[in-house]
């Protein structure tokens, strides 16, 4: 069970603290590396210059 206080959440159970360790490890592996969003946000950004 997580309870929350503000904009912070507190997990109590093994299980909820893997299930949160599990999907930021998906995360991070399937992210761009900083390389690939410097170029990507690059790209983006003269897509749309008029």
């Amino acid at each position: 069970m997580a309870s929350a206080l503000g904009d912070s959440v507190y997990l109590e159970s093994q299980s909820d603290v893997q299930n949160y360790t599990d999907t930021f490890g998906q995360l991070t592996a399937s992210a761009l590396s900083p390389a690939e969003t410097l170029n990507r946000l690059i790209r983006t950004a003269e897509e749309l210059e008029p």
